[in-house]
């Protein structure tokens, strides 16, 4: 059973192992092809559409001639959907009618297209455009293509003839019958960067176009085509890139089959090695480490001894182990001495962190009040110190103050006083929820307002002083019941404040700025 596991566990890593060399491979060899294969094609097309561009200049001034004047009649030619290339009558048909005209006469040396009258101009144009027209065509099947198409830009921004198109759709001029002749296409330039690039630099730019569309997924060259020192337009290639794909991934394929093959026959071999060397050790070695680990007996050490043969990495191992087992058990016997010495500590120290604890507790808290005391307030006046050093401070402290303690003291006692602090204590708490109530004095406290009731301050005044004239102007109650308090708030302002004592010093000026207009306020309402 263990050496089952030893062999799956050996297996497991090798075949890991091997599985990430040649999915590494795999994708290195598939991209160096791929990109290999890329320049390839870009070079086939760059010599298709130099091809093209050559025998279009050999026709020089004919061809612009051709050009200029089907661009300005493009309504007039009605070619059928299925012409088959032959353009032979068209040419004997403008042959004819030039003798007729202009007899003993040749075109282009002695008569030139400009003198010839417009129905000439028309049976020269459409044959020429036949003629080439044939010619992109069958260049797709000649080169082993996708296709080949003539571009010629419209005058309009980012509009483009497809003067010698792929793709014979029908007239909109003369029905489905006829091939739409010179569709005009807006072509946008972040989709056909090269196209553009190879028309206003009058330069073949590095690299090709990227196509996916319903006419498949291409790599398209462009290549300026300039006659006369005249731009006419750009002539395109493309190729089918699925079919890059496929042969590339075809033979990766075929290369992971081989690999796979040599790795199987590779982990055979090795794990037989393996067995024969080392697993039969590793075995024999866990059956004494299962003994020891059960019975504790250092006799096993002795055994594991015995059975040591070689100077290899699991002799030395089983010896070590050996070394071992006698040194647990020395060590186990003086760890059953510690035991109960330990024991005894830790309960000592339990409790006198218990007593740690209560005692910080109670050093922080107010004994009357249970909110914190005037220690935890010096506590975090350091630690605001510290946030208004490094830039971080964003803080509000409030001042509160009871009124008429003294009053209530003297007439109705101290247990009466120490009631209307507790309420007005709890008032506060419930009112600043999320924010920590210190008592730094008898009948003062202090309120570090940050984050959300820092935001809602003002939502939060309003609510206090409400509640405490309510209380305080309620007569149902009894007068140590009617909570009578001054607050007064200050932002800390870096500009202002160096430190906390002068936010504070802000703040208990317009508590007692409120106290003073509370007490104006109550001489007024006993005089009346």
């Amino acid at each position: 059973m263990k050496k089952s596991k030893l062999f799956f566990k050996f297996s497991l890593i090798f075949y890991s192992f091997m599985i990430i060399i040649i999915v590494i491979n795999s994708i290195s060899t598939f991209t160096i092809q791929k990109r290999s294969y890329a320049q390839q094609v870009e070079s086939k097309l760059k010599d298709i559409s130099l091809f093209l561009t050559d025998i279009i200049e050999s026709d020089g001034q004919n061809f612009l001639y051709m050009q200029d004047y089907l661009i300005k009649h493009i309504p007039q030619l009605k070619i059928p959907i299925d012409f088959n290339g032959d353009h032979r009558q068209d040419l004997i048909k403008f042959n004819r009618k030039f003798v007729n005209i202009y007899p003993g006469k040749v075109f282009s040396i002695d008569i030139s297209f400009d003198e010839m009258p417009d129905d000439m101009k028309f049976l020269y144009t459409e044959f020429m455009f036949k003629r080439w027209l044939n010619i992109f065509e069958k260049a797709k099947d000649k080169f082993n293509i996708k296709y080949a198409y003539y571009l010629v830009p419209t005058g309009e921004e980012l509009h483009m003839y497809y003067f010698f198109n792929f793709y014979r759709g029908p007239s909109k001029y003369h029905g489905p019958n006829f091939i739409n002749i010179c569709p005009d296409v807006y072509e946008p330039r972040n989709e056909h960067k090269k196209m553009w690039e190879a028309w206003e630099t009058g330069v073949s730019p590095q690299g090709y176009d990227r196509y996916d569309n319903q006419f498949g997924k291409t790599y398209a060259y462009y290549t300026p085509l300039i006659i006369n020192d005249r731009k006419c337009g750009v002539i395109c290639v493309e190729f089918e890139t699925d079919k890059i794909s496929s042969d590339i991934l075809s033979n990766v394929l075929k290369q992971i089959i081989y690999m796979s093959l040599v790795v199987i026959l590779s982990h055979i071999l090795i794990m037989y090695i393996i067995y024969k060397k080392s697993l039969v050790k590793i075995e024999n070695l866990n059956k004494a480490i299962n003994l020891y680990s059960s019975s504790k007996n250092v006799d096993i050490a002795q055994n594991i001894e015995k059975n040591i043969s070689g100077n290899d990495e699991l002799s030395y191992l089983a010896k070590s182990f050996s070394s071992l087992i006698y040194e647990i058990h020395n060590y186990l016997s003086y760890l059953q001495r510690l035991s109960s010495e330990l024991y005894k500590t830790k309960n000592a120290l339990d409790s006198e962190r218990e007593r740690a604890l209560v005692f910080e507790e109670l050093s922080v808290k107010d004994s009357l009040t249970g909110v914190k005391n005037k220690n935890a307030y010096d506590i975090s006046v350091k630690k605001l110190e510290r946030k208004i050093a490094e830039g971080k401070a964003n803080f509000a402290l409030a001042v509160i103050d009871l009124n008429s303690l003294k009053y209530i003291n003297d007439q109705y006692g101290h247990e009466r006083g120490n009631f209307i602090i507790k309420k007005l204590s709890s008032l506060v708490c419930a009112i600043f929820a999320h924010s920590p109530v210190y008592r730094i004095g008898g009948d003062e406290f202090v309120i570090l307002l940050e984050n959300n009731d820092l935001r809602n301050i003002n939502t939060l005044l309003k609510e206090f002083t409400d509640t405490i004239d309510k209380l305080s102007s309620d007569e149902q109650l009894n007068p140590w019941e009617r909570v009578s308090a001054a607050i007064g708030v200050a932002h800390y302002d870096p500009k202002l404040d160096k430190n906390v004592k002068s936010i504070f010093n802000r703040a208990d000026k317009e508590m007692y700025a409120m106290k003073k207009k509370m007490k104006l306020q109550n001489q007024c309402y006993a005089r009346q």
